[in-house]
């Protein structure tokens, strides 16, 4: 098991009184910088706080929020672009939604963790740390959020499978209001309530070394090249004009047929002669475009996944999100099967207009509920071998025409 719906829950909901002095002790300070401590929850669990202010990162995004590169693509990409050792090796396992993976990480060699595990560690019992230093791999699986727990955050967590109660950590990164000069924040947890005693005189110079290692990387070799390849890592997609209903799918050549069936004549040669109107799965009995592109690929014969989510937030119903280069693999396919699904839908539905796909566009989310800021982000609990997520909560009423589109799209570069 890697990191528990409670468990993620809880860090994320941490991460806005990062932010913030409030309940913190201050245990050492330098310019810009000072470490600080607190307990947090019921079993008095000791949280270590790293306070970065005015970090220097030479060509910043544009946006804040992308100051951090995703788990995925920094694990499976960032071995490719850096120009020299990395700081901390590791190796992708696999993505659960575009800013959710599984990783292992497999040692952290910086002087400053390697000093920060004498200070701080613990390698006695089920709870040994491993945040700082580590010769064993280590199974994590990342989060990356934008926009959070502010718009134009960055928020990134990291939640460890230690003998199934492992060190977590959360880092935040918040634009200072300059050009290029970001606010750090690093908080970790450690498995003991106090440390040594003999320990305090040395957090000045753990606090001057965080500082460098922090600034060295942000301002990494190669971080600008894994930047770009993270902004094109995914691309969103959206469904209008199904005003009439949901869209068609495909239904196997010699499926039995049923009173909702459709025959075109035209699709046969593909085998997209039999359409059927799409059921709506689910209780709420609400039309999602990630769910039903999923089952139209699989249809055509592409296992790829569709996700629902980017970086944390649920999209709008409308609109679902692939991997770039699996979205290029089934365009031809899928754009021709479509086109047949319009024929089919106005045949059903009569009219001039039907479903069509809008590639690229921008996205656009559902709104966080007022009371909880992380309500319908979490997932089940996951086990490694698996790759499908249940999601629990939507907002929009239960009604298709709370999700319509104008027939005008001005983010879209190709309409199908």
């Amino acid at each position: 098991m890697v990191a528990s719906t409670d468990r993620v829950r809880a860090w994320f909901e941490l991460a806005k009184s990062c932010m913030s002095d409030s309940d913190w002790k201050v245990a050492a300070t330098i310019p810009n910088a000072s470490l600080s401590h607190r307990e947090w929850g019921e079993q008095g669990i000791r949280l270590i706080r790293f306070d970065l202010r005015n970090v220097f990162v030479k060509d910043a995004p544009e946006k804040p929020c992308e100051l951090f590169v995703r788990p995925e693509v920094r694990a499976q990409y960032g071995h490719s672009v850096w120009k020299e050792k990395e700081d901390a090796t590791m190796q992708w396992q696999q993505t659960l939604a575009p800013g959710d993976g599984i990783l292992e990480h497999l040692s952290r060699p910086m002087t400053s963790f390697r000093y920060g595990s004498v200070l701080f560690g613990n390698y006695a019992g089920p709870f040994s740390s491993t945040f700082f230093y580590s010769l064993q791999p280590t199974l994590t699986r990342s989060r990356l959020r934008r926009d959070f727990p502010k718009t134009g955050d960055c928020a990134y967590a990291a939640f460890q499978d230690v003998h199934g109660t492992g060190q977590d950590f959360v880092m935040i990164g918040r634009s200072e209001g300059e050009p290029n000069r970001f606010r750090v924040v690093l908080t970790f947890s450690t498995p003991d309530e106090q440390w040594a005693s003999w320990a305090s005189p040395f957090f000045t110079t753990l606090l001057g070394m965080v500082q460098q290692a922090s600034t060295r990387f942000l301002n990494r070799p190669g971080i600008a090249d894994l930047r770009q390849l993270d902004q094109k890592m995914y691309i969103t997609l959206g469904l209008r004009n199904y005003h009439r209903g949901p869209p068609m799918i495909p239904e196997h050549i010699g499926a039995e047929k049923g009173q909702e069936d459709v025959t075109i004549s035209g699709g046969q040669e593909l085998g997209l002669a039999f359409w059927k109107r799409w059921l709506v799965s689910g209780a709420d009995g609400k039309f999602r475009l990630a769910e039903y592109l999923q089952r139209f690929l699989q249809q055509l014969g592409h296992n790829v996944p569709v996700h629902e989510t980017l970086d944390g937030r649920r999209l709008v119903p409308y609109q679902c999100v692939m991997l770039r280069q699996d979205w290029e693999h089934v365009r031809a396919s899928c754009l021709e099967a479509f086109r047949w699904q319009k024929a089919a839908y106005r045949r059903k539905s009569g009219g001039t207009s039907a479903p069509s796909l809008s590639i690229d566009v921008a996205p656009h989310f559902l709104a966080y509920p007022s009371s909880n800021p992380v309500f319908n982000l979490d997932v089940p609990k996951l086990v490694v071998r698996n790759t499908f997520i249940e999601f629990e909560e939507d907002i929009l009423p239960n009604t298709f025409g709370a999700t319509k589109r104008s027939k005008s799209c001005t983010h879209c570069k190709l309409n199908v």
